[in-house]
């Protein structure tokens, strides 16, 4: 009998119009692979699934084989841990074994969240690769569709200068799933950037951080938060009162639980640096965070970026040696270096808090 059973149990031995829409990710590690939309109709062998096109080329990798081999298959691996998948056979897409494999449906409503070994690392593929009318595929929504039913989510607002280059930066930590810029801690509703400027409204230049816990955990969050400006310096564009100005350190978390994790951060961090902290730390509603204009979301990746390499999630401690503004990092042991930061096209209200 022709049987195709995945890893976790699901069964696809029928016609391939018969099953749920949903992702398959690798049964080891969880990397997404293959969407339902990409499944082959000319399915091969007992065993085994036929896709036309990865969720993304840089999730699978294409190993050749050597001149003068009797098998001259090429062999489909997972590129986050290694493990054989299959097979590419060009034009006929790729061959891949059932087992190697999880698959999660579209439809489930359970709700029940994946473990820390299915959690992507990075979101930016789902996030970033869209198709030449500007609009993500089919497969990508899926995929994007099926992660947000799975995996946690969790949101906190940090501030620590101009929100441009501080929402940049935290896009390419681990486990990031999405961001976007605005005004918080101020006593304005709905303030526009110019209110905010002229300094009457109190408001904070943020970044709405959205995060996944399993992969980035909050106080690793937090403490490279703390390590990307000095937290010393009360820099805030005018009115330089601690707990004021719209340059300010702060972070703002939406339930106690995590107010209590952020001033542990912020006090390890004070004894680590022996000098008092001009971070503040609330609670708020996100209600009290309002978004800023378009203009200002993703401003750095759109405006300054070259190639995908400028946005790629890095490893915490390349993201600390990328990043980091401090001589020594509370992150762990790791140490941090200075890096210069380039004002050649700052106005003056766009410099990171150093």
């Amino acid at each position: 009998p022709n049987v195709k059973i995945t890893n976790n149990e699901y069964d696809f031995s029928g016609s391939v119009s018969n099953f749920d829409e949903g992702l398959f990710t690798c049964a080891i590690g969880g990397n997404p692979l293959f969407t339902t939309i990409d499944l082959s109709p000319l399915t091969g062998s007992s065993g085994w699934l036929s896709f036309v096109r990865p969720v993304s080329e840089d999730h699978i990798t294409l190993m050749y084989a050597e001149r003068g081999s009797l098998d001259q298959r090429v062999e489909v691996v997972d590129s986050k841990t290694g493990c054989h998948l299959g097979h590419y056979f060009g034009e006929d897409g790729y061959c891949i074994n059932a087992r190697a494999l999880n698959f999660f449906s579209s439809s489930n409503s359970e709700n029940n969240h994946w473990k820390s070994a299915s959690h992507p690392i990075s979101w930016q593929p789902i996030q970033s690769k869209k198709e030449g009318n500007g609009k993500f595929s089919l497969s990508q929504r899926l995929v994007g569709k099926v992660l947000r039913q799975n995996v946690q989510r969790k949101t906190i607002l940090l501030g620590a200068g101009c929100f441009w280059h501080v929402e940049f930066a935290l896009r390419r930590l681990p486990g990031i799933i999405e961001t976007e810029v605005g005004y918080a801690g101020g006593s304005f509703a709905s303030p526009t950037y110019e209110d905010v400027c002229r300094g009457e409204t109190n408001h904070a230049e943020v970044v709405k951080v959205v995060f996944d816990p399993n992969v980035c955990d909050l106080r690793r969050l937090l403490d490279c938060f703390l390590a990307m400006h000095d937290p010393t310096v009360i820099r805030a564009h005018g009115n330089r009162a601690q707990g004021s100005g719209q340059y300010r350190s702060c972070i703002f978390t939406i339930d106690p639980e995590m107010g209590k994790i952020a001033t542990e951060a912020v006090t390890d961090c004070r004894k680590q640096l022996t000098k008092v902290l001009s971070t503040d730390v609330k609670t708020l509603s996100l209600n009290s965070f309002w978004v800023a204009e378009d203009r200002h979301q993703r401003h750095d990746e759109r405006v300054k970026t070259k190639s995908v390499n400028d946005i790629k999630t890095l490893s915490e401690r390349d993201w600390l040696l990328e990043y980091g503004r401090r001589s020594s990092s509370i992150f762990g042991s790791a140490e941090t270096v200075q890096v210069s930061v380039d004002d050649s096209d700052d106005d003056g209200m766009a410099r990171m808090m150093i």
